[in-house]
């Protein structure tokens, strides 16, 4: 068989030219795009390697003698496009989350070296994220993140994080007064028209909460549309009542409510539902830029109470949830990060943050609850079930924990007006619209009642919307004498 080869006489010059084009790049100077000394890696420090990092430092590690990426030919490093933050207040929240992406599609890993004792780290996706005390003032130096694809590694940094002492401030900003129009609520579809709104606005109501399709609302990217909420704003002033607007981002049927750039990151379960990755920092930015968009429009407005943010169930099955990058502590932050982003764009206006499960995790509510808790936002939930025993043992004992601590809501759905008793021995099958008013009052100390308006037909021992008219008329203060 042929061979590829050098002739043997050839081997001698092959060998001296070789040598001599090796000194090529200067007199005494290593190329820095060459392999090091050792040969097993290459080393090259650039901040625009880093994708433009600043001051954050970036070394790119091939540990592969340029083995080829997925395609065969050269492996190209992962590249990381955002910095860490220099510093963080003492009792503030800081967050890395690296932006990265391999050119090669490989999929990538990550590893942290001297990280501080006040930052949690994900391996899983590179994220530091933590709360300094008084006891972690001072710099924390030579942190490095690295993120492999297998082949070689980009390093981030090494950087550091200092902690800082809260700044005093002799001239404080004066006090934002907040809407506080508590009571009675009567919740709304996307399909209720103007002349359903002013149907429900009977003796002891407050207002009204409608849901709003994010798709309706943004149209395509950076395009907002709230003509639909300011008609109903102007309907309900000239009424004396008052709007919660229901930001719609999952649904449980056929509507797709996102909009078409972010089709590919909303997920259908197999009801039919649809859900958007909430747990993606992508859609945590879409997401606190369209509320921000609104509070620029809408916080003044007198008859704008303010924004409900949907519960935290997401409705969809584990696997789906496993394959597509969901994981409890992520979803927590991603919440946390969007209430508190809401309460910076509302300062005037109420936000209603609905709680009832998070898949795989229930304890970490109790976070959420305290971050909601930090910054005034108003926390509860979608159903009134006292005999509902998920809900007992998940999200109601958070209520008497929170109770003086922030503004707490409940919603009369559907499935709260067919609740059945668990002890039989009550004369009626299903809890009555005073016996759930109650339940609200007493065991979850609510300041909010959102009675969800359904239009379908119920079995003749069951009850409506209707049903529960001369509770609200009767109640109208709550007892708190509002």
């Amino acid at each position: 068989m042929e061979q590829n080869r050098l002739p043997r006489k050839n081997v001698a010059v092959f060998l001296l030219l070789s040598l001599a084009l090796t000194g090529l790049p200067g007199c005494g100077e290593r190329d820095s795009s060459s392999p090091a000394a050792s040969g097993n890696r290459t080393i090259s420090k650039s901040a625009a390697a880093a994708g433009k990092m600043g001051s954050a430092n970036a070394l790119r590690v091939d540990r592969s003698g340029n083995r080829g990426g997925k395609g065969g030919g050269k492996n190209h490093p992962p590249s990381v496009t955002n910095k860490p933050a220099d510093d963080v207040e003492v009792d503030s929240t800081y967050v890395y989350q690296p932006d990265v992406s391999d050119p090669d599609g490989d999929a990538v890993s990550f590893r942290i070296e001297n990280r501080p004792s006040w930052l949690n780290w994900s391996s899983a996706r590179g994220r530091l994220r933590g709360t300094p005390t008084e006891a972690d003032i001072g710099p924390h130096s030579d942190i490095k993140i690295y993120v492999s694809d297998g082949k070689t590694e980009t390093i981030i940094g090494p950087f550091t994080v200092a902690v800082i002492e809260n700044p005093v401030d002799d001239d404080p900003p004066p006090t934002v007064h907040r809407k506080f129009n508590p009571g009675h609520y009567i919740a709304m579809n996307k399909w209720d028209d103007q002349s359903d709104m002013i149907d429900a606005l009977r003796p002891g109501v407050r207002g009204i909460q409608k849901r709003y399709l994010w798709s309706d609302l943004e149209t395509s990217i950076n395009t907002y549309d709230f003509s639909a909420i300011e008609s109903d704003l102007e309907l309900l002033a000239s009424q004396g009542s008052r709007l919660v607007v229901f930001l719609h981002d999952k649904s449980f049927n056929g509507v797709i409510p996102t909009p078409p750039y972010l089709r590919e990151l909303t997920l259908e379960n197999r009801a039919g539902g649809y859900t958007v990755k909430r747990w993606e920092p992508y859609v945590v930015e879409r997401f606190t830029l369209l509320i921000d968009a609104l509070g620029a429009q809408l916080d003044d407005h007198p008859a704008f109470e303010g924004i409900a943010i949907q519960e935290s169930a997401l409705g969809l099955e584990q696997d789906i949830l496993d394959s597509n990058g969901y994981t409890p502590e992520l979803y927590r932050d991603a919440l946390i990060e969007t209430i508190t982003a809401a309460r910076a764009s509302l300062p005037r206006s109420q936000v209603f943050w609905y709680m009832n499960f998070l898949p795989n995790r229930n304890g970490y509510l109790a976070d959420i609850a305290n971050a909601a808790a930090n910054v005034g936002v108003a926390m509860g939930g979608p159903d009134v079930k006292p005999d509902d025993q998920g809900l007992q043992r998940h999200a109601y004992p958070l209520y008497p924990d929170f109770r003086g601590k922030l503004t707490l809501f409940n919603s009369m759905q559907y499935n709260s007006y067919r609740h059945e008793h668990a002890d039989k021995s009550y004369p009626t099958k299903y809890w009555t619209m005073s016996e759930l008013f109650d339940y609200a009052v007493s065991e979850l100390y609510v300041q909010y009642l959102f009675w969800n308006r359904t239009a379908t037909s119920d079995p003749a021992d069951s009850y409506n919307w209707t049903h529960a008219l001369p509770v609200i008329a009767q109640t109208a203060d709550f007892g708190y004498g509002y």
